[in-house]
């Protein structure tokens, strides 16, 4: 795993799995178990719109503070190649986040 885990629906994530990505598509009942879950095994933690607006509102809060992880909500990537811009980028985040914490 390169730190970097996408929460979305199938049809929002596809480019980024193609790139790639570990994908994830919760049951909108367990999305929030799902988060939690996914938010201290990854160092960031790429949220489609529509997913972050499912979220309920006490969990929201805390992920925007990043004390887990790195909340990045993500655009729509439309082919794989914005995918893997956008995929690259998160690892690159992800990557920082990690030389911080070994520092």
């Amino acid at each position: 795993m390169d730190g970097v885990v996408v929460i979305g629906t199938r049809g929002e994530t596809r480019a980024f799995e193609a790139a790639g990505l570990t994908c994830f598509e919760p049951d909108p009942g367990r999305m929030a178990e799902r988060v939690q879950a996914e938010q201290v095994r990854c160092e960031v933690l790429a949220v489609t719109r529509s997913a972050f607006e499912r979220l309920p509102g006490a969990l929201g809060a805390p992920l925007q503070q990043g004390l887990w992880c790195e909340l990045v909500i993500v655009p729509p990537a439309e082919d794989l190649r914005s995918a893997t811009q956008i995929g690259d980028e998160l690892r690159h985040i992800a990557a920082v986040r990690r030389s911080l914490r070994a520092a």
